[in-house]
């Protein structure tokens, strides 16, 4: 059977949904979540009897990536963008709320 008449039979179908849902609807490898998200096969040799660990939930940029269509331009923006982000979530860590009842004496009168 072609690969593409594959993608359409109910096999398919119903072991992507079980590999989306094991993968939190998360692409394995960036974390993020996304609206478009593809199942890549690690092999295909088990093609139409795929064990699940033949599976795996890409985003399409990380998708493209492992077949080698993603420029070393693109991936060196997101590399930079990405630690951009990291090193803004660490500075702007919000500190734990402060319990205003450890610290105020209520026995004070004014």
């Amino acid at each position: 059977m072609q690969y593409g008449k594959y993608l359409k039979t109910t096999h398919w179908i119903e072991i992507r949904a079980t590999i989306l849902e094991r993968d939190c609807y998360k692409c394995r490898l960036c974390g993020e979540k996304y609206d478009i998200l593809h199942v890549h096969h690690n092999t295909y040799k088990r093609l139409g009897h795929e064990n699940l660990t033949d599976l795996i939930t890409l985003c399409q940029k990380c998708h493209r990536s492992i077949h080698g269509k993603v420029t070393a331009g693109e991936i060196m923006v997101d590399t930079l963008i990405s630690q951009a982000i990291q090193a803004m979530k660490t500075r702007w860590r919000m500190p734990k709320p402060y319990d205003l009842r450890q610290s105020v004496d209520t026995t004070a009168r004014r």
